[in-house]
């Protein structure tokens, strides 16, 4: 997977300026599952990406 785009509407902002990503947000046209990204959450906090869980 080279380029996805995140619906909107599974994504959470937080009132600090965190944003959280769930894998069930990613879209793209390749073919993958949960299993292949993992269940981890994308998380973006003070200027930087991180993964929780």
């Amino acid at each position: 997977m080279r380029t996805a785009t995140i619906n909107k509407t599974r994504v959470t902002r937080r009132a600090n300026g965190d944003v959280d990503i769930p894998t069930r947000a990613v879209v793209s046209n390749a073919r993958f599952t949960e299993h292949d990204l993992g269940g981890v959450t994308l998380s973006y906090r003070h200027g930087n990406w991180f993964m929780i869980d």
